[in-house]
């Protein structure tokens, strides 16, 4: 690379995969260069600069590179609004991104979805027999307890194996003898007081630590 000390060389974030190398070349060859750091600098960043002209000339040339052009200097052409507006949503379409929506759109269409949910819920309460609004503490909402899920398959082929093994015993009888060997649901033991010192303690440590260490 011209002029371009080996601690300038770009990392491989500003290398092009195959796939993206097709993409940037699917473009007008004389907005291709333009393209791929749009593509580039979208992948790395998440967002796209405010000027092809504010990314490293060094990164440029490495990406000019890449796509066939000439080592002379190449410069990203500025592109028409119209033109840049289509590229950013093809790459924004290529990563799987979505443009932001404009705040107030978004918020009225959030209201207008919670509404309806509102709505479906005031029209089916009612008619829900598993669902009760009291009159007590301005209207307490009971609801009827659901049915008892399965058990887990591995506790269903634990009760099998033991029952296999020591027909007489269960599940629970062994979990308590378990209990009464091992403890295993006892309390940590808590840990060592960090409390002060009593001055009796404190007096007689450093007579240990120190024998020319004389208690007044």
């Amino acid at each position: 690379m011209k002029n371009a000390p080996p601690d300038a060389i770009p990392p491989e974030e500003w290398w092009l995969t195959p796939a993206e190398l097709d993409f940037v070349r699917a473009r007008h060859p004389t907005n291709r260069l333009s393209f791929a750091l749009l593509l580039l600098f979208f992948r790395q960043h998440c967002r796209f600069p405010h000027q092809l002209s504010d990314i490293n000339p060094v990164k440029t040339e490495v990406v000019a590179r890449q796509i066939g052009l000439s080592d002379d200097g190449p410069q990203a052409i500025a592109l028409s609004h119209r033109t840049l507006e289509r590229y950013r949503s093809e790459i924004r379409d290529w990563f799987g991104f979505r443009k932001a929506l404009d705040a107030d759109m978004f918020i009225a269409t959030l209201q207008a979805e919670m509404k309806e949910a509102l709505r479906t819920l005031d029209r089916g309460l009612p008619n829900n027999r598993l669902v009760r609004i009291g009159e007590a503490q301005g209207g307490r909402i009971t609801v009827t307890p659901f049915d008892p899920l399965p058990e887990p398959p591995n506790v269903v082929a634990l009760k099998a194996e033991i029952a296999a093994t020591w027909p007489m015993t269960g599940l629970l009888d062994m979990i308590k003898e378990t209990e009464s060997l091992r403890s295993v649901s006892a309390p940590p033991r808590p840990r060592p007081s960090s409390g002060a010192l009593s001055r009796t303690t404190f007096g007689i440590r450093p007579t240990r630590l120190s024998p020319n260490w004389e208690r007044r």
